[in-house]
């Protein structure tokens, strides 16, 4: 028998994704977006990051919590991350990261803006020549 100890009680698991992302999410300007992402229980050795175009926002949440507002919920194992009120330059991928010492997955989407101002003016404009 192979004696055991503290260590080998508490293996830590890679973390397992239970809900990825929407693989395209489309939202009009002005609104907010929401993207969330679910995983097997929670290890306080976890560590979460959201990714925008490759770059981390985790710093950027805490400074512009008036554009980003992150919320994990750990009854629900989910993380979300909530983009306010969208404009063109939050279009691109977004990528969801979980890990800790014994790996990490990932969940990858694209936030796709509708510009409906630009497409309402337009509108208008052929309206108005047609009159």
């Amino acid at each position: 028998l192979k004696p055991t100890n503290a260590q080998d009680q508490h293996k830590i698991k890679k973390p397992v994704l239970t809900q990825t992302l929407l693989p395209i999410n489309k939202v009009n300007i002005g609104e907010n977006a929401m993207l969330t992402c679910k995983f097997e229980q929670y290890d306080k050795e976890n560590k979460i990051e959201w990714l925008f175009n490759q770059e981390n926002l985790t710093e950027t949440i805490f400074k512009y919590n008036e554009k980003y507002e992150h919320s994990y919920e750990p009854e629900n194992h989910s993380s979300t991350l909530i983009i306010k009120n969208v404009n063109l330059k939050d279009k691109g991928e977004y990528t969801f990261l979980i890990k800790n010492s014994s790996g990490q997955c990932k969940s990858v989407c694209q936030l796709e803006v509708n510009d409906s101002i630009k497409s309402k003016e337009l509108n208008n404009t052929v309206i108005k020549e047609l009159e």
